[in-house]
């Protein structure tokens, strides 16, 4: 998988080893399959992708609800639609992920050459930003360093897939990017 961006993102033109899938939480027929045509969203920079795909992760309202906080019943469940899908679609076709979420907007010049770079690494099921508070405040965790959720996954990797399912059961609504650190972190 892989993100968007603008020509600045671009590999090699028409042979880009990168697929691009806008995620959309509703079942097929909804509102967002009129608006979401990847060619028309990229534009020209749908020439950075060798393929950019419209994929649903079949959400109902229950399942897509999200009112942020602690209560993280939506993004978890888009998050775990993909990668702990039943069928392992993702772990067998790719060998890497780049969580995207809809409000980044990548910056830098040959930023997808980057990734690919970086994904090429074989030393790592996941990686990305830490989240840096400012510490203004007495109350600063260990949650509050957690890698957020836009990051390189690696793919295919069984013992990595069974961790993210322990992670799922054991904290349940809870921000998955959060509990995927505390899990690691946390002494028990």
């Amino acid at each position: 998988g892989g993100g968007g961006g603008g020509a600045g993102g671009r590999v090699n033109a028409g042979e880009s080893p990168v697929d691009l899938e806008l995620l959309i939480a509703d079942p097929p027929g909804g509102d967002a399959d009129a608006w979401a045509d990847p060619a028309t969203l990229l534009g020209g920079a749908a020439a950075c992708f060798r393929r950019a795909a419209l994929v649903h992760a079949n959400l109902t309202a229950a399942e897509q609800h999200y009112i942020g906080g602690w209560s993280n019943v939506g993004p978890n469940n888009l998050f775990r639609a993909v990668l702990l899908h039943p069928s392992g679609r993702v772990h067998e076709a790719y060998d890497a992920l780049f969580w995207m979420e809809a409000d980044v907007v990548p910056i830098a010049p040959r930023w997808l050459d980057r990734l690919l770079e970086e994904a090429g690494a074989r030393s790592y099921w996941r990686k990305g930003p830490a989240q840096q508070p400012t510490l203004q405040h007495d109350m600063v965790s260990t949650h509050h360093y957690h890698m957020n959720s836009v990051g390189l996954y690696r793919l295919g990797q069984p013992c990595y897939r069974a961790l993210l399912a322990r992670v799922a059961a054991e904290h349940g609504d809870a921000p998955h990017d959060v509990s995927h650190h505390l899990f690691l972190h946390e002494p028990r």
